[in-house]
């Protein structure tokens, strides 16, 4: 199939002599800086995978910030001189609602974790020992009985407390 951008990467490949896999890769690295992922959005569509430093690169593009974050980020931004990259991606609601909170996938997770540790104590003790499980979980995680409540109800309901 025929992307839009088959012309320009044949071009590419062949004034430069690289292969049509890696006139792509620089064709999609150079959208990007420019702030265009149309290019990738398409190539991905289609099932094909960029090198790693196009990976690396839009990886570096997502995260929201480096100081202080992971190693893996700091030395891969060395490496591809983030400074050079004028952009960051950020997901938005196609909705016009306001987006996630950027804890939003953390809160999750952690509720997800307390609901699991709260229902395996249920299971152990057996019908009525929902205040006792969230006693437990709380003191265990050092959370309040609030916190832990709200969050095995939200995945369980009040209907699930026996």
């Amino acid at each position: 199939m025929l992307s839009p951008y088959d012309d320009d990467i044949e071009n590419m490949a062949r004034e430069r002599g690289w292969s049509e896999d890696e006139a792509r890769d620089r064709f999609i690295w150079t959208a990007l800086h420019f702030g265009d992922v149309a290019p990738l959005c398409y190539f991905l569509l289609q099932g094909l995978v960029p090198a790693v430093y196009v990976r690396e690169l839009l990886a570096l593009m997502l995260t929201p910030e480096l100081a202080g974050g992971p190693t893996d980020f700091r030395e891969v931004a060395e490496r591809l001189k983030f400074q050079d990259v004028p952009f960051r991606l950020e997901i938005k609601s196609r909705t016009g609602r306001r987006g996630p909170k950027s804890n939003n996938f953390n809160v999750a997770w952690r509720n997800w974790h307390i609901a699991q540790d709260v229902e395996k104590l249920m299971k152990e003790h057996g019908p009525g020992s929902y205040d006792a499980a969230i006693k437990q979980v709380a003191a265990k995680k050092r959370l309040t009985e609030r916190t832990v409540r709200d969050a095995y109800d939200r995945g369980h309901g009040s209907k699930s407390r026996k």
